[in-house]
């Protein structure tokens, strides 16, 4: 949390507990600076199950400084998915109002 505070500037549940986050389904905000297989690196620092968590403070470390390429795809399956259901909330050009 700690790092995440340090990237964002912020609280990454706006000051609610791991447990409060957690019942409510909440998930940290993408900081403007982490992106790609650093933004997923990030966010598993914060999975709810402790074994998809990185094992120790220098895995994630690591993971931070140079993303593994399973981090990276994760990323790029995540954006695709991202546009996928945005563009399904989209109106086709030639609906009705």
């Amino acid at each position: 949390m700690l790092t995440y505070v340090m990237v964002a500037g912020k609280h990454p549940f706006d000051g609610r507990s791991a447990a409060a986050a957690m019942a409510e389904g909440l998930v940290p905000a993408l900081p403007p600076s982490f992106r790609g297989g650093r933004w997923v690196a990030l966010r598993r620092g914060f999975d709810w199950e402790a074994e998809t968590r990185p094992g120790s403070a220098l895995d994630f470390a690591g993971r931070i400084l140079r993303p593994k390429l399973s981090d990276h795809r994760r990323a790029l399956l995540g954006h695709a998915q991202s546009l996928l259901e945005r563009l399904h909330r989209r109106k086709p050009v030639n609906a009705p109002p």
